[in-house]
């Protein structure tokens, strides 16, 4: 595998890639032929005509390949996993770079041996659930519980590794209790945001210009882009375009909006709002600034119909809000 290693010189995604290709060749149906070329590699065994056929037919599938996060996981975390076993072996020689690829090839082929036996069990099959108009939830095989908000798309594994606990907010909004492992992080996927815990609970909100992540207890690490984040309670993370700022968290996001009754105590309308669109999936049409920030207290049943909570509404504010079609106006005559 020198000619893989020497890439590797120039191209650390490279060899990534190619440790994670090999984990799905061993992990999948592939061809036979090639779980045995790639096994004599690791062991030395292969002629020169046999390392060029290989190293070829990496090129050729790295070259054409899209990394699928539901399928294959997430790019970063793997990649960083991999480098973490990676020990670049000092040299006396400085005459030539045939030594330096010598100490690498046998850390890699060693790591790659380390890789082949690890994942040659079936890798598990994801569920996906998608909710309807109303909240549903999903308990894990780690005992942790996802709370799915109306309209939400989420896909978990059947069963987790050994190295990690993975799953994919595709749309929507969640809320997340995650059972403590210190040995095996959570990592949740939802679009382009990526957030890593051991054992906490947040909510996150993936929205196409807007997303979030509010904590309610522990810490949390969210990465978005080249942008990373550390939170903790009472702390979110807002995603937009390519910036990831962190700030104080709404009260709202922080509330147990999937199962409890809700008492909200001076709140502003448009906080009230965004919980309605998360709880309900619904949507406010309503710009008025000041008629946003009206302060209001109210109490929401866990079984309340969104029509039973506009008229509460319309009585403490003595304003016209009308529910048609799933959208929220207000009338102002």
């Amino acid at each position: 595998m020198l000619k893989l290693l020497v890439t590797f010189a120039n191209s650390t995604n490279y060899l990534f890639w190619v440790l994670t290709y090999i984990k799905q060749v061993y992990a999948t149906e592939k061809s036979t032929v090639l779980k045995k070329l790639i096994a004599k590699s690791t062991k030395q065994k292969t002629s020169a005509k046999e390392e060029k056929l290989l190293h070829t037919f990496f090129k050729k599938m790295y070259n054409q390949s899209v990394w699928d996060t539901n399928k294959m996981g997430n790019a970063t975390f793997i990649k960083d996993d991999i480098r973490s076993k990676i020990v670049l072996k000092e040299t006396k020689s400085t005459k030539t770079n045939i030594y330096k690829y010598a100490a690498i090839a046998v850390t890699i082929l060693t790591l790659g041996g380390i890789l082949l036996s690890t994942y040659k069990t079936n890798q598990p099959s994801f569920v996906t659930v998608n909710t309807g108009a109303a909240i549903d939830s999903v308990f894990l095989a780690d005992g942790s519980t996802i709370y799915l908000a109306p309209g939400s798309s989420f896909s978990y594994p059947n069963t987790f590794t050994n190295t990690r606990r993975e799953v994919n907010l595709i749309k929507g909004n969640a809320f997340f209790n995650i059972a403590k492992n210190p040995n095996k992080p959570f990592i949740i996927n939802s679009g382009e945001l990526v957030t890593k815990v051991l054992g906490t609970s947040f909510h996150i909100g993936l929205q196409k210009k807007e997303s979030k992540v509010s904590v309610v207890t522990g810490k949390v690490q969210v990465n978005y882009k080249n942008n990373q984040q550390q939170l903790v309670s009472g702390q979110e993370a807002v995603a937009t375009n390519n910036s990831l700022r962190k700030q104080k968290s709404s009260v709202l996001m922080t509330s147990n909006w999937y199962t409890k009754d809700l008492n909200l105590t001076e709140v502003s309308l448009k906080e009230t709002l965004d919980l309605l669109e998360i709880k309900y999936n619904v949507k406010s049409a309503i710009k008025n600034e000041d008629v946003l920030a009206l302060k209001i207290t109210l109490f929401i049943k866990q079984n309340a119909t969104l029509n039973e909570i506009v008229e509460q509404l319309n009585y403490i504010t003595n304003l016209k809000l009308l529910y048609e079609n799933e959208i929220i106006t207000l009338k102002t005559n």
